[in-house]
């Protein structure tokens, strides 16, 4: 085996939420080759959000044969708009497919073990401070997250 230093971009670039309803033709069992077959129909929604720079970021741990995963941002945007869309998706199952700067994507829970997203207001504390939507998906997963390969 062989490797050489090839210098990559690192950080999230997006992570987009969708629920179990929005995807379809699963693979019996899910790896980076079969993973090609997953449909993607998302719901379209004319809301427009600002995520705070910076602010993806991928918890995600394994332990034993277990990934506790845990991805989370921040959305500077607040409207009652984007609070009732984000009411649907709360606590409903899901997954979430996550691009990378390197121009990777993956593939975080299953139709199997799918993930939950949450949200939490901050209202902030006072006219200058930052206000905003914190988003969290979290969920357990036996295998590790696969790459998206299409």
């Amino acid at each position: 085996m062989r490797f050489y230093c090839e210098e990559q971009l690192s950080g999230i670039e997006t992570i987009d939420f969708y629920l179990l309803t929005e995807t379809s033709n699963w693979p019996i069992h899910l790896s980076d080759r079969s993973s090609a077959q997953i449909l993607f129909n998302p719901e379209v929604h004319n809301i427009e959000a600002t995520i705070k720079e910076n602010s993806f970021k991928n918890g995600t741990k394994q332990k034993g044969d277990i990934y506790e995963v845990e991805l989370t941002y921040s959305m500077l945007t607040r409207s009652e708009a984007l609070e009732q869309l984000l009411d649907q998706y709360a606590n409903t199952e899901g997954i979430a497919v996550v691009k990378y700067y390197n121009n990777f994507t993956k593939v975080f829970g299953s139709n199997v073990e799918p993930l939950l997203l949450s949200f939490e207001i901050n209202d902030g504390t006072s006219p200058e401070s930052e206000s905003g939507i914190n988003i969290l998906i979290q969920g357990i997963q036996r295998n590790r997250p696969v790459y998206l390969t299409k």
